[in-house]
């Protein structure tokens, strides 16, 4: 059990499947690791927090990790509430502190101890790096805080804030709900309502008495949200790129041929993006004992550089160029594969109810892409045996995709072309308009294994013969826009 005495420390930005053993290698050359808590929020980066037995230990480590490289990540490393951490059997989660209505606080003696109110707010749409010190900074703005405090968990990041009195709390709510919250490493419009709960702090005529009771509940609870607020909390981190532009002439026209793109990220959580890669882990394997239909598993010899990629198909056998049989690139409508995945049904609905893909093109087949290191995809524009908008999801690394009218291949794996485009690990990139039918893309060898699924709908005259629909993917309909 953690002492008494231990000192924890924050460390931030971590890769989004890093792994507790790895997070120990880290840091066991500084000393005694007591505890390791490993913080997954709905999207990357990851956080945790790491105990040492000894302050000198926790120092060091702060010293030696605070702007390290790991695995492309540039580590943020410091004393967990900007001084002497609690110990593991003490923490709640996240960042807390008050301190009054000055600075901040976490509950140490060296900063004096928080105080609690029955006035209190929660903060909804906090960007993942926000801290209880920009939190009370921000909040302030509408009066006398004399408590902040920070939880990531799966529904996201959101906050509780406790004002001296009652105006200044709905002063706050007045104010500054609806506003840009802003730090050093992020910005974004948050939501500031009155916290209720069923076991919230009463307007009694003592208060404090009423904490002192149980003062570990009180101070620890989470607000409860409903199932539909947790969604909607969750599709408020949904960050939406549509800006992309790339002037090129085609046919004598000057166009944008990026036009129709849009990048979404925080779609799916770090959790939720484990569990799919452990689905296609095991549909590789079941396609490599046979256990799926010939044609929906492809495991080709790697001959070359960038060449030999394992394809899994489902929904359609689409065929990329002329087969030995002479048929045409498209649909192979007399081939068949298996019928979509459960969890891939379910991913499809998230893509329609979240506003990804619009619920007049929902997808019913899709390509997983699994890559080894060296591994590509060509310049080519997606058959138009399959509709438009459709959409690709990258997990496991990061990597770049290639878009212009004319792209070059410089060698195995190797192309150019003016205009690229990160695809972080869990972004859906959907491709409509100039962006998939004018740009060629293309996807350089990665330099690391990769994960990729595509979505698509079939052209209904294109559909092979032993096609069904699936029930469950028919009228879906988008969530409302009504975040609480």
């Amino acid at each position: 059990m953690s002492g008494r005495f231990s000192w924890s420390i924050y460390v931030g930005n971590l890769p989004g499947d890093i792994r507790e053993h790895e997070i120990e290698n880290l840091f066991y050359k500084y000393g005694r690791i007591v505890d390791i808590e490993l913080k997954v929020p709905p999207q990357p980066p990851c956080y945790c927090f790491v105990e040492f037995e000894h302050a000198r230990d926790a120092e060091d480590a702060i010293k030696g990790r605070d702007g390290y490289n790991f695995d492309g990540c540039r580590l943020r490393v410091e004393l967990a509430h900007g001084g002497r951490g609690q110990s593991s059997s003490d923490r709640r989660g996240g960042y807390g502190g008050g301190g009054g209505g000055g600075g901040g606080g976490g509950g140490s003696a060296r900063f004096g101890v928080s105080q609690h109110s029955e006035f209190r707010v929660i903060v909804c749409g906090l960007p993942l790096s926000a801290s209880w010190q920009d939190l009370k900074d921000h909040m302030r703005k509408a009066g006398d805080v004399c408590f902040a405090e920070v939880t990531r968990d799966s529904d996201g990041t959101y906050g509780v804030v406790d004002y001296t009195n009652y105006d200044d709390m709905k002063y706050a709510i007045r104010k500054l709900d609806d506003t840009e919250f802003r730090n050093p490493w992020a910005r974004a419009y948050i939501r500031v309502k009155k916290y209720e709960s069923s076991r919230s702090l009463s307007r009694s005529k003592s208060p404090r008495k009423d904490l002192s009771k149980s003062p570990r509940r009180s101070l620890s609870e989470k607000p409860k949200l409903s199932r539909e607020q947790r969604e909607n909390l969750r599709l408020m981190h949904v960050e939406r790129k549509k800006d992309f532009i790339c002037i090129e002439r085609v046919k004598e026209k000057i166009v944008n041929v990026l036009d129709g793109l849009e990048l979404h990220t925080g779609v799916f959580s770090a959790k939720e993006q484990k569990r799919i890669v452990n689905e296609v882990y095991q549909l590789q394997e079941k396609g490599r004992k046979g256990e799926l239909k010939e044609h929906t598993f492809n495991a080709p010899r790697k001959w070359m550089r960038g060449k030999g990629r394992v394809t899994i198909q489902f929904g359609c056998c689409y065929n990329y160029a002329i087969d030995r049989a002479g048929n045409p690139p498209g649909i192979l409508q007399r081939e068949e594969v298996d019928p979509l995945p459960p969890l891939f049904k379910v991913m499809i609905r998230r893509l329609i109810k979240w506003h990804v893909l619009p619920p007049t093109c929902v997808p019913d087949s899709c390509i997983v892409n699994i890559y080894d290191e060296g591994d590509c995809i060509p310049p080519h524009i997606d058959n138009h045996d399959f509709l438009r908008p459709f959409c690709t999801i990258s997990f496991l690394s990061e990597c770049d995709i290639l878009f212009g009218s004319n792209l070059k291949t410089e060698g195995p794996g190797e192309f150019s072309g003016p205009y690229s485009i990160p695809l972080p690990v869990g972004s859906v990139l959907v491709l409509n308009g100039n962006g998939a039918d004018v740009a060629k893309h293309c996807v350089p060898a990665v330099p690391t294994k990769r994960i990729s699924i595509t979505f698509r709908k079939m052209d209904e005259s294109k559909r092979p013969v032993w096609f069904t629909l699936e029930p469950d993917l028919q009228g879906i309909e988008p969530l409302p826009i009504n975040f609480f």
